[in-house]
């Protein structure tokens, strides 16, 4: 995403310079600009754009929305290969999203390495006060893992595009696209609609079907990205309904959400998925069984995941295959046929729950 997020700076640039120029040519735009930079709600919103680690996720997951849900869909209404080449770019950028995520919270050296590299580029408003920069400090000498609930997890999260939100919230909408279920509108960087002062929180999409029936689809929070609604998510999307009498579906995904057991790190989307996904896909398959896939090469592959337990009375999970094909329980007695294999040596498509009953358009 390097020269896409370069463009987007020579945008911000652009629009820096326009703003300078005329306040040094006309007098009267140098007076009223000199006003508004003394409004409260001005720095408010500057505030909202960049400033120390409070938020600052969710900043840059709109911004990386934004280059692909606000701006990208212009490639992608040309012809139907512009449309699915849009779709295999989110599918790539999603991995790299994973990635990133990987990187900071599973492997110390990289994530210092990360850190430092960022620190030395001195990014104005990089630290609101003394105590995040010391946090930051403290998180980049760590030498362990960073989840949730770790007392550095939130320094950690600053530093992303909200990466487990926005990779879920991304896969939604390339289901959404294949689905066919109706017109899709993006509200992922619409956080409030307005009454006046009223306001509340819209669901992440709208679908426009025939006949004047607009859905909204809400992408569950915290934890319920990976299975039921938060509270939280609850009481928006009640208040919506109520509000609008559109009816809202909450879309949760069965098949991510899950860290491999041994590295830690999110499995990704294998080449043959996101060459399906942008071709045909139609939002039904739900996986592909490896050993029946022409890039499995023998159990080579490294995108292959083993669902499965890794010892007697183990729990069934998923890992990395790579990681556990040398066990003998996995290969003498989890793996021991070929049925067992093709069951549980798979890769998944984004599928989503709860808007399968949506009949296509």
């Amino acid at each position: 995403m390097k020269e896409a997020a370069e463009r987007l700076s020579l945008s911000a640039r652009h629009l820096s310079l326009i703003d300078q120029i005329c306040e040094d040519l006309d007098p009267e735009y140098a007076e009223i600009k000199a006003h508004l930079l003394t409004l409260p709600g001005y720095q408010a919103i500057a505030d909202q754009l960049y400033e120390g680690q409070v938020g600052r996720q969710m900043v840059l997951g709109d911004l990386l929305t934004y280059i692909l849900a606000g701006r990208g869909y212009w490639t992608a209404g040309r012809e139907e290969e512009a449309f699915r080449g849009y779709v295999e770019v989110i599918m790539h950028t999603v991995n790299l999203v994973w990635i990133q995520e990987s990187i900071l919270s599973t492997r110390p050296a990289q994530r210092q390495q990360f850190m430092e590299r960022l620190a030395a580029e001195n990014l104005e408003h990089f630290y609101a006060n003394a105590t995040e920069t010391q946090r930051y400090q403290d998180l980049a000498g760590l030498n362990e893992e960073v989840f949730p609930g770790h007392a550095l997890y939130r320094v950690m999260d600053s530093l992303l595009p909200k990466s487990a939100g926005v990779a879920i919230e991304l896969l939604v909408y390339v289901y959404l696209l294949k689905r066919a279920i109706g017109y899709v509108v993006p509200l992922l960087f619409t956080q409030r609609l307005f009454r006046g002062p009223e306001n509340f929180a819209p669901p992440d999409y709208l679908v426009l079907r025939p006949g004047g029936q607009v859905v909204g689809v809400e992408v569950g929070g915290g934890l319920g990205i990976y299975g039921a609604p938060s509270r939280g998510k609850l009481e928006q999307v009640n208040r919506f309904v109520q509000d609008t009498s559109i009816p809202v579906i909450t879309a949760t995904m069965p098949h991510v959400g899950y860290r491999c057991p041994t590295c830690r790190s999110w499995p990704l989307f294998c080449p043959e998925v996101v060459e399906r996904v942008t071709g045909d896909w139609d939002g039904e398959e739900a996986l592909i069984s490896c050993p029946t896939c022409p890039r499995y090469e023998g159990g080579a592959c490294p995108y292959i995941l083993y669902r499965g337990q890794t010892e007697v009375g183990g729990d069934t999970r998923h890992y990395h295959y790579s990681h556990v094909k040398d066990s003998p329980y996995v290969q003498e007695r989890s793996l021991r046929t070929e049925e067992l294999r093709a069951k549980k040596l798979v890769s998944y498509f984004p599928l989503v729950n709860g808007l399968e009953r949506l009949p296509r358009t």
